[in-house]
């Protein structure tokens, strides 16, 4: 993956070129890329509508590649992780879908980032890929042979992605200079460094050899020691303007910048400063709605679009099963059920097909009366009076 640096090197205003595998070492970078990445990896499931409810479509050939396995080496669950990477990393994620004798799915294979060149036809606007060959030569496919993944961001073709690395390389660069500075400071006993003032002119050598001998002594594993100086020798240190905690502040500035970018909240990626316990739990929420859902619109858009024949798409729908992002709502969301059941908002069947389970033949399961009390009815007005 990190091989195609030279493809994708962007400069900066602080001088460093940011590519994926550099900005990977900024710990924002790879926290946020992770936290996105594996919310991908949550199970997928194909549905299939029926008499008004959704059913598992588990004998569709799609669901076993969205749920199970892409390929005979790797699990769905790894492959959406490898193509939203490529997406953030390069702004496009792409894989070939391998078809059998009449045309259903049955693989998807991830291909490299670099080796795949989008070509726009000029009148129609679509889209074909280029593929370029391992040894040598180049394949032209069909858009309806590729899942192609972006980042959400599109260039003015309004199909090629854009990537986040290098949308937000200057953030990305700030940080790693900032990383590499604070490094150097606690290096150097986490001071910026001094002078020692000296109450007579020496030579050079003089010189060399007691900041040598001085270093020695109170650098490195030896820091904190007691300084010994003679002939009425000073030790002055030098304050610079950014002091620990300026480069702290900065830091952490630069850290929030690099999660807008990502649109993942700071607490997610361990920058706690403004989180709470109180409302820990609001964010994970808002983390599933308006980080994790933009990922899995545009992973659902391009499996139906890739997987699914004109046909089947008014019939069937892919879902990601998002219910470990929101156990804290458990309780709300089902006494919201009881309220709705209660008052006739909501039948049985009506409140299965919400949470996708299937529907029960009973002769209360499509009534709107108070299943709570007695006398139930399936007029709701009765119940009423």
């Amino acid at each position: 993956m990190f091989g195609l640096d030279w493809l994708f090197t962007t400069s900066t205003n602080t001088g460093i070129a940011v590519t994926p595998t550099n900005a990977a070492k900024c710990a924002m970078v790879a926290v946020c890329t992770a936290l996105l990445a594996n919310g991908c990896s949550i199970p997928v499931k194909l549905y299939q509508r029926v008499d008004g409810a959704k059913e598992a479509a588990t004998d569709h050939p799609a669901h076993t590649l969205v749920h199970r396995d892409a390929s005979d080496w790797m699990s769905a669950a790894a492959f959406r992780t490898a193509l939203t990477r490529d997406a953030i990393a390069f702004g496009n994620g792409f894989a070939h879908i391998t078809r059998d004798g009449s045309g259903r799915p049955v693989e998807l294979i991830r291909l490299s980032p670099g080796a795949v060149a989008i070509e726009i036809d000029d009148v129609t606007l679509e889209p074909t890929y280029r593929l370029s060959l391992a040894h040598g030569g180049t394949v032209v496919e069909h858009f309806s042979n590729i899942l192609h993944i972006t980042s959400g961001m599109r260039a003015d073709d309004g199909v090629t992605g854009l990537s986040v690395i290098s949308q937000a390389k200057d953030d990305i660069a700030l940080s790693l200079v900032m990383a590499q500075t604070v490094a150097s400071t606690f290096k150097n006993n986490s001071r910026p460094g001094g002078i020692i003032l000296l109450q007579k002119a020496m030579g050079d050598d003089t010189r060399a050899a007691i900041k040598s001998s001085w270093t020695q002594a109170l650098s490195g594993e030896n820091a904190g020691g007691i300084a010994v100086l003679e002939h009425g020798a000073k030790y002055e240190t030098i304050q610079q303007p950014l002091a620990e905690n300026e480069a702290e502040k900065l830091l952490i500035q630069t850290n929030v910048a690099i999660c807008r970018h990502f649109n993942v909240p700071p607490h997610l990626a361990y920058e706690l400063t403004r989180a709470t316990w109180s409302n820990a739990a609001e964010m994970n929420r808002a983390f599933l709605d308006y980080s994790l859902a933009p990922w899995h619109r545009e992973w659902v858009s391009a499996y139906r679009r890739a997987l699914l024949t004109p046909e089947e798409r008014d019939t069937f729908l892919f879902e990601f099963e998002t219910d470990e992002f929101i156990k804290s709502a458990t309780l709300d969301r089902w006494q919201a059920y009881q309220i709705a059941r209660s008052s006739g908002v909501l039948t049985a069947n009506e409140i299965r097909a919400i949470e996708n389970m299937p529907r029960i033949d009973t002769a209360d399961a499509d009534a709107l009366g108070n299943p709570y009390t007695q006398g139930n009815s399936n007029d709701f007005s009765e119940v009423q009076e």
